[in-house]
Parts: C-alpha cells; structure tokens; sequence
C-alpha cells in the first residue's frame, strides 16, 4: 500500500510541471500578437526565425490545419515556443491537397522580438 502511494505521489510530481509549463505557454501563446506589417518599424524589432518557410524542407512539409484560425493559433504556438513577442507578416492561404498534403490552411510569418525604446521624450 505504501508502495502505491509513494509510486503515485512520484508520479503526480513528475507530470505536474509539464501541466504548468503547458499552462504558462498557452497563455502565452494565447497572448502573443501578430502584428500588421504597417504597425511596427523595421528598425523596433529583431526577426527570430522565418516560421515555416526558412529551410528547403518547407516545399514537403508546412503544417496544414483545417481552419485558418487553427494555423494561425499553430504559427503562434510557435512563435512562443521560440520566445518572441510577437507575430509580423502573417499569411494564412488555403491549400488545396495533394500527394505530399492534405487540404487545409497554411500560414507562414516572423518570430519577433521587440527591442526596447528608447528613452526620447514623445514628440522629441
């Protein structure tokens, strides 16, 4: 009986900070922006990665969703996972299938991280 518990007591320690960590980056995700390409100046933000478009791999294998939601929320998953603050040049297109796809939403963008202000008073 002891054994039991010790094995689950064990058990719970060892899965509940994959929940948490879990928790953490899906409210992170969930707050992540995607910024318009017109909202932010090239100069305020440092391109992490290329999301799903920067290896020749990408011809054969872009993840597809059903929704363009769902891609988008996927690309954002992503987007965090990379530790960036946000989401620019976003596009999301339907893709009809193929041999090496299914039908579905496809979208692609940059993991950015924003660079801090600097301290110029506005209007100066």
């Amino acid at each position: 009986m002891k054994n039991r518990l010790a094995c689950a007591a064990m058990a719970v320690a060892l899965v509940m900070p994959l929940g948490v960590a879990s928790a953490q980056s899906t409210a992170k995700a969930a707050t992540i922006r995607v910024y318009d390409a017109t909202e932010l100046a090239m100069a305020r933000y440092t391109v992490i990665k290329r999301l799903w478009v920067e290896s020749w791999q990408s011809i054969f294998d872009i993840p597809t969703h059903d929704t363009a939601a769902a891609a988008t929320q996927a690309l954002a998953d992503a987007a965090t996972a990379l530790g960036a603050d946000g989401v620019v040049n976003l596009s999301c297109i339907p893709s009809s299938s193929s041999l090496l796809s299914r039908a579905g939403y496809r979208c692609y963008g940059n993991a950015i991280r924003l660079k801090p202000l600097t301290g110029r008073a506005p209007g100066g």
